[in-house]
């Protein structure tokens, strides 16, 4: 299959993307988090064929993009007032909802489960193309499962070309890392993944007592590079440290170290490895941006192994540590 590379800037090619959508094929796109991989949410053989592309487990049910507030009755029912909320004050947004499902949203969407993920994401390019193809889109993102999410077009072909009819070229997304999911069934709302819309941020419009974090957020190992990630925790001086002592290590048995980084970190160890800075310390957008395109980046350059500068878990720090831990498969140093 010959995978089209479409830019976003031309409108006959999103008209293309949304007419592949709607017949049944599966079309990459940006959104504002990372890259979709979009599917006719309603048709079960494109949404069979997802999870084929990307080796994803059917256990593994799905979300799906709408392109405006007004979409959602279509797809679900009994949305509590905290989830109105919740909606009007996220929405569009890199936040998804999770909901009881209508019957119309197919089995294979929900792994038959009776509630269903949905998200407007902020990104015109992404509701633009909803919006052509007059439907609910069911979309992962666009990588071969376990691997790193892709925030850029060349990530998406790095991964799917040849098995996906198209990739619409959005330059890199903004965000950087998956949303936010909140599960709105209960009567205290609980958040299943961190994001960057946190639980202080949900805490402020519904209340403190209305939303919880989901105690254990550990789940098998995802967004892993290729090589065994580690990741240090403790005092950056203490963290500094020890980089130095893995690079000579990694020097002396002639190893492809990487190395994933604050500014501050990077500027202080030797040039005898590979560096990535995922920015300066505390600029967690930056952070959040960096993340993914360091682990690929390092899968490019085929490293042996890679160790990673831990941050504070507090606000969006807690969406990248939980990223960074899954990526190590919770390989943690602590110093």
């Amino acid at each position: 299959m010959e995978t089209k590379l479409i830019s976003s800037g031309d409108e006959e090619g999103l008209k293309l993307a949304a007419s592949l959508l709607k017949s049944g094929n599966l079309v990459a796109f940006p959104t504002e988090t990372v890259y979709g991989l979009g599917a006719n949410g309603f048709d079960s053989e494109a949404v069979a064929h997802v999870y084929r592309a990307k080796g994803r487990s059917l256990s593994n049910p799905l979300s799906l993009l709408l392109a405006d507030v007004s979409q959602i009755e279509k797809v679900v029912t009994d949305v509590s007032d905290k989830a109105k909320k919740l909606i009007k004050a996220f929405s569009p947004g890199p936040i998804t909802f999770v909901l009881k499902r209508k019957n119309i949203v197919p089995n294979i969407v929900t792994n038959g489960k009776d509630t269903v993920g949905v998200r407007i994401p902020d990104h015109e390019i992404a509701r633009k193309i909803i919006r052509l193809a007059d439907i609910p889109i069911a979309a992962p993102s666009a990588n071969t499962s376990g691997r790193p999410s892709p925030t850029s077009a060349v990530a998406v072909f790095d991964d799917l070309q040849g098995k996906i009819s198209a990739v619409v070229d959005g330059g890199d997304c903004a965000v950087g890392i998956d949303s936010t999911i909140i599960d709105c069934t209960q009567e205290v709302l609980t958040v299943l993944r961190p994001g960057v819309i946190t639980l202080e941020m949900l805490r402020q419009v519904v209340g403190a007592g209305s939303v919880q974090m989901k105690e254990d957020i550990i789940e098998q190992n995802h967004y892993a590079p290729s090589a065994p990630m580690f990741i240090l925790e403790g005092a950056p001086n203490k963290i500094e440290d020890e980089m130095k002592s893995y690079i000579r290590k990694a020097v002396d048995e002639k190893k492809r170290l990487g190395i994933i980084a604050s500014d501050e970190l990077i500027a202080g160890i030797s040039n005898d490895v590979l560096t990535y800075s995922y920015g300066t310390r505390g600029d967690m957008k930056a952070i959040a941006g960096n993340l993914y395109r360091a682990l690929r980046f390092f899968d490019d350059h085929k490293v042996d192994v890679i160790y990673a500068e831990g941050i504070d878990k507090m606000g969006i720090g807690l969406a990248i540590m939980n990223r960074m831990y899954k990526a190590s498969g919770y390989r943690i140093i602590t110093l």
